[in-house]
């Protein structure tokens, strides 16, 4: 029994209730059917993964249009928002090299505070109280208050930066007042009463920050240090004054320019804090708001 393809498309050809053909006509056209077949089923399968490859990469295309900035550098590693600050104008970055701190590789601002050490310390954040304007203040993720009208009509602020040196050199003062309690013939860094900005504030309203203030200053340090994760490798590497390999942080860091940001502040300083004036605090969130406000 015949059951070819060709055999097969006869009988359906001379079948009845098949389309009316005759049967040279029939057969011609069982035959071209049957020869085109593979290769019209093959056109129409690279046609439709045409199409559909067409359709999913303007579907990418738009995704990636869309994405968040943030998203789209997360392999930089930078964030989904950057919070503003009226010194982002100032921001510059360099490669320093940071030193040990140990024996020959210290630093101008080490060792016993001295008079030079001292000035150096306080030059740092010499300018740590400065003033924005009404409109830089309303752009601030926390609310601040006015200055004083006799001094002008700005706004309040300390960059971090020149709080945490501030309070980096109260812990310095402290510790080499433990070690020599002469240093309170001169200077008690306990009692912490001194001419800079922040400390006059603290007196105008009449509190002994002692060593209280040099506990919030220590955990301000650490929540800075884990807000801003600095992830510069240390090394290990041969040092031949030990005979042996020793951790190194005298490496290379990625930084912001300290100058810049302090020439910033200096274009911007406040006159010594004499007290705030009466106007409303202004900015995005009050002190006891959530975070969510800033998108509120």
């Amino acid at each position: 029994m015949d059951t070819s393809p060709r055999t097969s498309v006869e009988k359906l050809i001379q079948d009845p209730e098949s389309p009316s053909l005759n049967e040279s006509e029939g057969s011609q056209w069982a035959k071209e059917r049957q020869h085109e077949g593979p290769g019209i089923r093959r056109r129409v399968l690279v046609i439709s993964l045409m199409v559909v490859s067409f359709l999913i990469n303007i579907a990418l295309a738009i995704v990636v249009y869309n994405a968040p900035q943030g998203q789209s550098d997360a392999g930089q590693g930078r964030d989904e928002f950057t919070l503003p600050s009226p010194a982002d104008t100032a921001i510059s970055h360099k490669l320093v090299k940071f030193q040990n701190g140990i024996n020959s590789d210290g630093t101008l601002y080490q060792g016993v505070p001295t008079t030079e050490n001292n000035r150096l310390w306080k030059e740092l954040y010499a300018h740590e109280m400065t003033r924005i304007s009404y409109e830089e203040a309303l752009q601030l993720p926390n609310k601040t208050s006015p200055e004083a009208p006799y001094e002008g009509s700005g706004y309040l602020i300390v960059l971090n930066v020149f709080h945490n040196l501030h309070c980096l050199d109260s812990i310095r003062k402290t510790l080499y007042y433990f070690a020599d309690p002469k240093w309170t013939a001169e200077d008690n860094p306990y009692i912490h009463m001194g001419d800079g900005h922040i400390d006059s504030m603290l007196q105008a309203i009449g509190q002994n920050m002692g060593i209280t203030h040099v506990d919030h200053c220590i955990d301000a340090l650490r929540q800075h240090q884990m807000c801003s994760v600095d992830i510069t490798p240390n090394v290990f590497q041969y040092s031949p004054k030990d005979f042996g390999i020793r951790a190194m942080a005298n490496v290379v860091h990625e930084c912001r320019d300290f100058a810049k940001i302090k020439e910033w502040a200096r274009d911007h300083r406040a006159p010594p804090f004499n007290g705030f004036g009466d106007g409303e605090a202004i900015g995005k969130c009050a002190l006891n708001d959530s975070s969510t406000c800033l998108y509120s």
